[in-house]
């Protein structure tokens, strides 16, 4: 099977994800026979011009795309949310079809939300409808995280966050398990005891410190039997002395190993209502997982590719399908291909390359931008090696796995009709910006000497000398031949524009003639 189209491929312009640069994709393409090649990064075209020319260099044809964050305020059912930045991608047909790209990608950064590290660009129905023509640009359902698969994957995705969260749920200590109320009681009991002990301990403490000193200076004085019953009263209080030491020690003792006792278990406790917290947001998260009626969710992934196909065109219009060893590709692709026939769309297939080969150096360099996308290491998952530029024969055998073979054929079969109708032919080269308001049937040259010998009479209303005449005509003449009469225009404009917001508020603007400092024609414009 040739190796003639390679479709949905990102490169390191697919930040923290992409782990292949424009010349390893393009010299991998070109070592397996390629000829044609797309680049889809994520939300960014800012590789498309070092893409084309690479491809252009190795006699490849480049099909300039992106893949797309799709996203509209009322992708729900039921009042559900089911859309989380599903992926789009799209192919300029024409050199048409490259501007609408560029238009809809500066539109959607406008929509922009951040998570983490990453930024995404929000593309609306609203503001494809705003610049797609029919004809210009090529819609596909790009991989599992795309915004139809999305849709169809929903509830299989909440039954196993479900899932997820019993099993977490099942490792935590509930607020109303019985091992915790016991341990709630005995630090209760602990705490009694402390008290109990705390009055003792002070009545022994009052006990240790009687005094018998009065006795004894009586004693002295007594002869006799009476001195005989004195001394053994001062005995017999300092035997009670002695006793109340060794109660105070023995109570001591007892408080020591209760203070323990409760320090050890006020510890457990601590650790358990952690665990508590823990256990409370996954009861929420749990509350939050909703699953839909599956007629719904049908009916609802039937309307959006229909609404998008009415967007694009149903001939524009293609279900691609992937498989990287995911149980939920398998679940979800197969369903899109059942939508495919339904509505009569064609199929291709792509296998998502974010390497150019699957060696264990690129797969742990991927691992590691994707460890800085989302801030936390995670383990090789099976399928982490699959996202590479697969030869035909190899993904043909992968999707054959799990789809018939007809679908497959006929998806590898259309990847190369997609190409085929794909040629922009666009100038990547330098294209200065032209000033919009030129007079018809003038040129920006002309207009320039216009609006700037009208600056000059009245900035020199006398005249000027020949030697200024002739600096002010060579400024012009340079100017010109060097295809810098637009930029002076637009220098001009948003200048004089500022300098009118000036007058109404506190603020300034300078001369504005930094690039070109002392310039006669720039005074004599008002720059």
């Amino acid at each position: 099977m040739e190796n003639t189209t390679y479709l949905h491929n990102h490169s390191v312009y697919s930040l923290f994800d992409g782990a292949q640069t424009i010349k390893e994709m393009v010299e991998r393409a070109k070592l397996l026979g390629c000829k044609n090649l797309a680049l889809t990064d994520h939300g960014t075209m800012m590789g498309i011009p070092k893409f084309v020319a690479e491809c252009r260099k190795n006699e490849i044809k480049p099909l300039i795309g992106v893949e797309i964050y799709m996203q509209n305020p009322d992708d729900e059912i039921d009042g559900i949310s089911i859309i989380n930045k599903g992926h789009s991608c799209l192919y300029a047909v024409n050199d048409e079809g490259y501007k609408q790209l560029c238009h809809i990608m500066s539109d959607s950064e406008k929509k922009q939300i951040r998570i983490g590290k990453s930024v995404y660009p929000i593309t609306t129905f609203e503001i494809l409808k705003k610049y797609v023509k029919r004809g210009d640009l090529i819609y596909t359902t790009a991989c599992v995280g795309g915004y139809i698969p999305q849709i169809l994957y929903f509830n299989k995705k909440q039954e196993e966050k479900i899932s997820e969260i019993n099993e977490r749920l099942s490792k935590c200590n509930s607020p109303e398990d019985a091992g915790y109320k016991l341990l709630c009681s005995e630090i209760s009991d602990i705490q009694n005891k402390l008290y109990l002990f705390a009055d003792d301990k002070k009545l022994i403490q009052k006990r240790t410190k009687q005094t018998y000193k009065k006795q004894e200076k009586a004693a002295s004085k007594l002869t006799g039997e009476d001195k005989e019953i004195a001394l053994k009263n001062i005995e017999s209080i300092k035997a009670g002395i002695e006793s109340a030491k060794k109660e105070l020690e023995a109570v001591n003792d007892e408080i020591k190993n209760l203070k323990s006792d409760l320090s050890a278990k006020n510890k457990e406790k601590t650790e358990q209502e952690k665990t508590h917290k823990v256990y409370n947001r996954l009861k929420r998260e749990l509350e939050e997982c909703m699953i839909i009626d599956e007629e719904k969710i049908n009916a609802f992934a039937d309307s959006r590719l229909v609404y998008l196909a009415d967007i694009f065109g149903k001939e524009n219009t293609y279900v691609e399908i992937q498989y990287h060893g995911l149980d939920m590709e398998d679940y979800t692709f197969n369903r899109m291909i059942s939508l495919a026939e339904k509505h009569g769309l064609k199929l291709i297939a792509a296998n998502d390359a974010h390497m150019a080969v699957n060696t264990p150096e690129n797969i742990k360099r991927r691992q590691i931008l994707m460890a800085q996308r989302f801030e936390k290491w995670e383990e090789l998952r099976p399928d982490s090696k699959e996202y590479y530029l697969k030869p035909n024969n190899e993904l043909a055998e992968m999707l054959s796995h799990v789809y018939k073979k007809k679908s497959v054929i006929d998806a590898i079969k259309n990847t190369d009709e997609l190409a085929a109708r794909c040629d922009v032919k666009y100038d990547f080269g330098s294209h200065p910006p032209m000033f919009p308001n030129v007079p018809a049937g003038m040129t920006a040259s002309e207009y320039l000497k216009l609006k700037s010998d009208k600056g000059k009479k009245e900035r020199y209303p006398e005249g000027v000398s020949n030697e200024d005449e002739a600096r002010y005509n060579h400024e012009l003449d340079v100017i010109t031949s060097m295809g810098y009469a637009d930029y002076h225009l637009i220098v001009q404009d948003y200048i004089k524009k500022g300098k009118s917001f000036g007058k109404d508020t506190d603020y300034n603007v300078g001369p504005g003639r930094g690039s070109a400092a002392g310039s006669m024609v720039c005074y004599c414009l008002g720059k």
